[in-house]
C-alpha cells in the first residue's frame, strides 16, 4: 500500500522499517516535533522523502502523494477531519496503550506508574477525538512488577511495529473489523508536568517504586530533594519484610549493602541509585541516618522570607546611599 507515516517518539522507526519490510510504499515521512531524530536517520537512509511538520502547505504535499493509508505512530498533534479524509483507504494510529483506557501522551509511564500489571497495544481508526476511532486490533501484555520503563520500551518496540503490520495486512485485505471504543471507560491522560514527577513521600512505598520505575532511563526520572539541591533517584526497591510504622516520610532510617533505607508513609524502601542534577550516577547513596529527603514546605516558605527580608535590607542600604 501507499502509506504516509506521521510518527515520532520511540517505536516510529521500529515501525518504518517494518512496513518497509512488508513492502509497503513508504511515499513520506511527516516527524512530530519532538523526539523525531531516529526516525527521521532512518527515513533518510531508507532515501523516503521527509516532509516538516511545520509546513503550512502539509495537507496539500499529502495530497500531491496520494496515499492510500495514514497512518500515524505516537504522533504530538491532533490531525483535523480534512487531514483524515486525504488517504483514499483509511487513517490508522498505532497507540502503547490499553484503549478504551489510557487515551493520551505518555500513557506507558502512567501505567506503570500507577501499577498496572498489564500493558495494552492498540491500532485503531482515527477520528477528530484523542485516540477515539474505532478499534482494528489489540493486544495484551503482562507487565511485571520488577520490570521499568526501559524494559518495557524494548517489548513494544517489537510488538507493536508487529501488530502495526497486523492491521495493515487485515486493511489492505479488507478483512479489517471495526470495534466502536466505550466512552464510558474512557480515561484520558495528559503531558507529564514537572510535578508529576516528584517524589512525595508520604506515599505508600509501592507508589513511590511505580513511579521511580516508571521513570527510569530512558526517561526523566522521579525526583527529590536533598538540601537544597535537587536529585534524580534512578532505582529503589520495596522490602518486602519492612514493618509498618509512622515516622517522617524521606528520612533516611538505615542502611543496606546496596543504599540507604528510606522512609515513606507506610513503610520503607531502598534508595539504590541516585543523580545529583548536573552530576553523574551514584550507586548506593551514602546517605546517614537522620538525612531528610524532600522539600518540607513550612522550611521553604520560612527560608524565602529570610532571603526576602534580606534582600529588602539590602535594598535599603542602597537607597540610604
Amino acid at each position: 500500500m501507499r502509506i504516509a507515516l506521521l510518527a515520532g517518539g520511540d517505536f516510529a522507526a521500529a515501525c518504518l522499517h517494518r512496513l518497509v519490510a512488508d513492502r509497503h510504499a513508504i511515499i513520506c515521512v511527516v516527524p512530530s516535533w519532538q523526539r523525531s531524530s531516529d526516525l527521521v536517520r532512518a527515513a533518510g537512509n531508507l532515501g523516503i522523502p521527509v516532509r516538516p511538520p511545520h509546513d503550512s502547505r502539509l495537507e496539500d504535499v499529502l495530497r500531491d502523494d496520494t496515499p492510500e493509508l495514514l497512518v500515524s505512530v505516537d504522533y504530538d498533534r491532533i490531525l483535523p477531519a480534512s487531514t483524515l479524509t486525504i488517504p483514499t483507504v483509511a487513517a490508522i494510529n498505532a497507540h502503547p496503550g490499553l484503549l478504551p483506557t489510557y487515551r493520551g501522551t505518555g500513557v506507558v509511564m502512567w501505567a506503570i506508574q500507577n501499577g498496572e500489571p498489564r500493558l495494552g497495544l492498540t491500532v485503531h481508526h482515527m477520528d477528530v477525538g484523542i485516540d477515539s476511532g474505532d478499534i482494528i486490533v489489540q493486544r495484551v501484555l503482562a507487565i511485571e512488577p520488577d520490570e521499568d520503563y526501559g524494559h518495557i520500551l524494548a517489548l513494544i518496540g517489537a510488538e507493536l511495529s508487529d501488530l502495526l503490520a497486523e492491521a495493515v495486512r487485515l486493511i489492505e485485505q479488507r478483512a479489517d473489523s471495526r470495534s466502536p471504543q466505550d466512552p464510558r471507560l474512557a480515561t484520558y491522560f495528559a503531558e507529564r508536568h514537572p510535578c508529576d514527577d516528584r517524589i512525595d513521600w508520604s506515599r505508600s512505598s509501592v507508589e513511590i517504586v511505580n513511579q521511580v520505575r516508571a521513570l527510569t532511563i530512558p526517561g526523566t526520572g522521579a525526583r527529590t530533594w536533598l538540601g537544597d539541591g535537587e536529585l534524580i533517584v534512578w532505582a529503589a526497591r520495596q522490602r518486602l519484610d519492612a514493618p509498618s510504622y509512622r515516622c517522617t516520610p524521606g528520612l533516611v532510617v538505615g542502611r543496606t549493602s546496596s543504599g540507604p533505607i528510606v522512609k515513606t508513609g507506610d513503610s520503607t524502601i531502598v534508595v539504590e541509585r541516585v543523580q545529583h542534577i548536573g552530576g553523574a550516577p551514584a550507586d548506593s547513596p551514602s546517605w546517614r541516618i537522620g538525612t531528610l529527603l524532600g522539600l518540607d514546605p513550612l522550611e521553604a516558605i520560612t527560608a524565602l522570607r529570610c532571603r526576602v527580608s534580606e534582600l529588602e535590607e539590602r535594598i535599603r542600604k542602597l537607597e540610604r546611599g
